[in-house]
């Protein structure tokens, strides 16, 4: 998958917000809950968060598990678990995978 597809909170796509993840542990519990369970085709979202904006190995390691891309609120999300980044980590984070 193109990794210009990465950012797709800037072109307003959403998606069930149960399936997002921002680390490869999580993803890894998520996929190993859905197997066998899940008889249509899914995919899991990546959580691009304040603490992971910095982070370019935590951005990768997510992709490298499998998510479909990374997601983003630049508003409350009212999940606590997914605080809202700002247009400046999205810059960032967008440098730091060299998108």
């Amino acid at each position: 998958m193109a990794r210009k597809s990465l950012f797709l909170s800037l072109q307003n796509v959403s998606s069930v917000s149960k399936f997002l993840t921002v680390s490869p542990e999580t993803l890894k519990l998520k996929i190993e809950a859905a197997k066998n369970r899940i008889h249509v085709d899914v995919g899991f979202w990546g959580g691009l968060v304040p603490d992971n904006t910095l982070n370019s190995s935590a951005l990768e390691s997510l992709l490298d598990a499998g998510v479909l891309g990374l997601k983003s609120f630049m508003c409350p999300s009212g999940i606590n678990d997914f605080p809202m980044t700002n247009i400046t980590q999205h810059s960032v984070a967008k440098t730091r995978l060299k998108l």
